[in-house]
């Protein structure tokens, strides 16, 4: 399918300005309010130096503009943006804020990020105009700005704001003008929002507002969250390294029902001690965890839905007294064809017994022995596994999972396409809880001299 003439030079634009890429506030920070839904702070310029060389890239987005029929002044303009994305007029050495909000079902979604030269970002705004033809910059007190039927692209002498609002222009207009001259109440700029986003520094910085899940219609556990959820929110970030792409979670409150309800599940799931990691191989899917069943019981009677699960759960529940480590290797196509080993701290030997029956269905064996119940097939029962989980990596976590791709890949499993090079290039992925709200998600990827951003950007090449 031919390109249009507007999408081939915002898609040029943006990716030139990638390959490119002051401590006081930004102000393009009265643009957003703190208290959106959604909030992301992109450093453009330090995911740029992590992309490796891409002059081949740069080449191909050239080959692109003499392949479509643009009009020279833009072609010459587009040129110049690859060649030195600073003529495009964005400071990326500031970060980008991208704020999203759901109101009465209508998602809007806003850009906002600092001028380096008006004159050359207007330049940039009116070829790209003049490509589409039937919508021209216009200017209104003090901001010029370009509008369709849902968004609107507006600047001033230091920042600019890209609206996808959903509204007709004048009311669209009418909007951003206030937001320029500084009436937008509960401004992002020098808010407690701002403050948590600026406090780390990795490549992207994600404050996700509790409110939002009160927009979601179908919450399924709202009624039994007796807290107020605008009070609390999660903060996420993102780093790069070499080998690695990692993103650390947190939950930021201080309301103190939602801090008693992270102290009760620090309770109920305790530090792992390590206990079985030698017990099982880090070659497959592995989940770890601590659990004191006594006070799992405890909090689960005062849950409604989890009565009935409760029930009959609840004599071998109260049996858990620790660590509890699985592992699962898979042994060929067939999702049954596996070898599990698990291990569980327990009081007694009423779950060896019960877990027994599994070998029905996958040939194992169940034994109890010194507080510790063990399931394992394919190896006799606390035998050492080769390579094993290595325990300075999981004590200390509440939860502990995992994943080894080439495990994965034994599985008798159609991957699409957008997925195969993530499991292709991918090493294994971890994901923790830590305690006291946080936790983190690690991508491992197999060549550990490279950024993963740089497969990213193969990826881009393949699709210009």
């Amino acid at each position: 399918m031919k390109r249009s003439n507007i999408m081939t030079c915002t898609i040029i634009a943006i990716v030139a300005l990638v390959l490119a890429s002051c401590s006081k506030t930004p102000e393009y920070t009265k643009l957003v309010k703190a208290d959106s839904d959604v909030l992301t702070r992109i450093d453009i310029k330090q995911f740029s130096e992590k992309c490796g060389d891409n002059k081949d890239i740069a080449d191909k987005l050239k080959g692109l503009l003499k392949e479509d029929n643009l009009k020279a002044s833009t072609r010459t303009r587009l040129e110049a943006i690859i060649d030195d994305p600073a003529e495009a007029g964005v400071d990326l050495r500031e970060p980008l804020v991208i704020a999203v909000n759901m109101d009465s079902g209508k998602e809007t979604t806003e850009i906002v990020g600092t001028l380096l030269d008006k004159d050359d970002f207007k330049d940039l705004i009116e070829c790209i105009a003049n490509e589409k033809g039937d919508i021209k910059l216009k200017e209104a007190n003090g901001i010029s700005y370009l509008a369709d039927e849902e968004s609107i692209l507006a600047f001033d002498d230091e920042s600019f704001y890209f609206g996808l609002l959903n509204k007709a222009e004048d009311k669209m207009v009418a909007e951003v003008e206030k937001k320029f001259s500084g009436e937008l109440p509960n401004q992002l700029k020098d808010s407690k929002q701002w403050e948590l986003l600026t406090s780390k520094d990795g490549v992207t910085q994600t404050l996700i507002n509790g409110s939002l899940y009160d927009k979601i219609p179908y919450f399924r556990f709202r009624k039994n969250i007796n807290i107020k959820l605008d009070e609390l929110a999660i903060l996420t970030n993102v780093n790069l390294e070499k080998g690695m792409v990692s993103m650390e979670y947190e939950v930021i409150t201080d309301n103190e029902e939602c801090k008693k309800m992270i102290a009760d599940f620090d309770d109920m799931f305790p530090g792992i001690k390590g206990d079985f990691c030698q017990y099982v191989s880090s070659n497959g899917i592995v989940v770890a965890a601590n659990i004191n069943g006594e006070k799992v019981t405890e909090n689960l009677k005062g849950i409604e839905e989890a009565k009935d699960i409760l029930s009959g759960a609840e004599k071998y529940m109260k049996v858990l007294n620790g660590d509890i480590t699985l592992g699962i290797i898979p042994m060929g196509g067939n999702i049954m064809d596996m070898n599990i080993a698990l291990y569980l701290a327990t009081k007694d030997n009423t779950l060896a017994n019960e877990l027994g029956g599994l070998g029905t269905m996958i040939k194992c064996e169940a034994k109890y022995a010194d507080g510790a119940t063990a399931v394992v097939s394919g190896n006799e029962p606390f035998t050492k596994a080769e390579p094993s989980v290595k325990s300075s990596e999981v004590s200390g976590k509440h939860l502990y999972i995992s994943v080894n791709y080439d495990a994965i890949k034994k599985l008798d499993m159609e991957i699409a396409d957008e997925y195969a090079m993530i499991i292709d290039k991918a090493d294994r992925l971890t994901l923790t809880y830590d305690g006291e709200g946080k936790g983190s998600v690690i991508l491992y990827t197999k060549d550990q001299d490279k950024y993963p951003t740089e497969y990213l950007m193969q990826e881009v090449k393949k699709q210009l």
